[in-house]
C-alpha cells in the first residue's frame, strides 16, 4: 500500500496538475484571442460529434478508430488523459460542441465532467468490462510502457505505481494493481451504471464484452443511438493492431491468470449489485 507521505506527495502533484491544466487554458484563450481566433467562427458541422467515455483496456482506441473510419469525424483530445479519472476541458467541449468531431476519453462521474458533458455534448457513449479483464490488461500495458522506455507515462495513472512496482514479479505487479487500482475501477463503473441508468436517452451503456461477442451489431447499435449510417459490412481486422492498443481481446483471462487469493481479493472488490447489472461472473 501507498504510505502517508507517498500519498500526500501524490495528492499535491494532482493539485499542481490542475493548477497547471488551467492556467494552459487560460493562456491558449488568451493567445487565441490575440490571434484573432474564435471558437465560434469555426463552421458548425451539420453531423453531430460522438463522444466515447470508456473504462481503461475495453478495446478503446480500436472502437474510436472504426467510428472515426464509418464517419469521417476529426479525433480531438477532450480531456487531460488521465487513468481513470480523466477531467473534460472546458475549451475543448466548447469546440466539441461546433460538431464533427469525435473523441475518446476515461473521464469519470465528478459533478464537474458531469455539468460540462450535459452542457456541450449531450449524448454520450459510456463503454465498460470485467474490472478483473481491465486489471490484467492494464498491467500488461504498463510493463509494455516500462518496455519501450515509457515508464514517466506512469504518471498518468492514479494512484501512481511506487520505486519498487517493476520489480516485483508479474504476479506481484498484479497484486499491486489489484490493490490500489482496482477499487478506483469499480468506483469509476459504479458510478457511470448509476447515472446511465438514470439517463438512458441520453446515455447509452455498452460493454466489451458485448463488443467482443458480435462486433457487428455493436457498432450498428451505436451508429443508431448516434443516428448515423454504416457499410453494410465493417472490415475491423485491419484496427486489431498493437497500435491500437489491441491485445487479445478474450473476456476471462484473468481466470487463468489471476490465483486464486488474487481471483478472491478482487471478487470481494466488487459489488454483487454491480456485478449481477453487469452479468459480470462472481467466479
Amino acid at each position: 500500500m501507498i504510505s502517508f507521505a507517498r500519498a500526500k506527495t501524490l495528492k499535491k502533484k494532482v493539485a499542481d496538475l490542475e493548477l497547471a491544466l488551467a492556467d494552459l487554458s487560460k493562456r491558449l484563450s488568451e493567445l487565441t484571442s490575440r490571434l484573432g481566433f474564435d471558437i465560434n467562427q469555426i463552421p458548425a458541422s451539420t453531423a453531430p460529434s460522438i463522444f466515447i467515455n470508456t473504462i481503461p483496456k475495453s478495446g478503446s482506441v480500436f472502437l474510436e478508430a472504426v467510428l472515426r473510419s464509418v464517419t469521417g469525424h476529426t479525433h480531438l483530445i477532450l480531456g487531460t488523459g488521465t487513468v481513470p479519472n480523466d477531467a473534460i476541458l472546458i475549451e475543448r467541449a466548447k469546440l466539441f460542441a461546433r460538431g464533427g468531431f469525435i473523441a475518446q476519453q476515461h473521464a469519470d462521474a465528478s459533478p464537474n465532467n458531469l455539468a460540462l458533458l450535459e452542457k456541450y455534448v449531450g449524448r454520450w457513449i459510456v463503454h465498460l468490462r470485467d474490472p478483473r479483464s481491465v486489471i490484467l490488461s492494464w498491467t500488461h500495458h504498463m510493463d509494455k510502457l516500462a518496455a519501450d522506455g515509457h515508464a514517466d507515462l506512469f504518471d498518468f495513472s492514479g494512484p501512481i505505481p511506487d520505486e519498487t512496482y517493476l520489480a516485483r514479479t508479474f504476479s506481484g505487479r498484479l497484486d499491486w494493481q489489484i490493490d490500489n487500482l482496482l477499487p478506483s475501477l469499480v468506483q469509476w463503473s459504479e458510478a457511470w451504471v448509476r447515472y446511465a441508468d438514470a439517463k438512458r436517452g441520453q446515455v447509452l451503456l455498452t460493454t466489451f464484452e458485448d463488443m467482443v461477442a458480435d462486433e457487428q451489431v455493436f457498432i450498428r447499435r451505436i451508429a443508431a443511438f448516434f443516428k448515423i449510417s454504416v457499410p453494410r459490412y465493417l472490415n475491423t481486422f485491419a484496427y486489431k493492431t498493437e497500435a491500437m492498443h489491441y491485445r487479445k481481446g478474450e473476456t476471462d483471462e484473468w481466470k487463468r491468470v489471476f490465483t486464486m487469493d488474487q481471483q478472491q481479493r478482487a471478487l470481494a472488490t466488487i459489488p454483487n449489485e454491480l456485478a449481477a447489472r453487469m452479468k459480470w461472473p462472481r467466479g
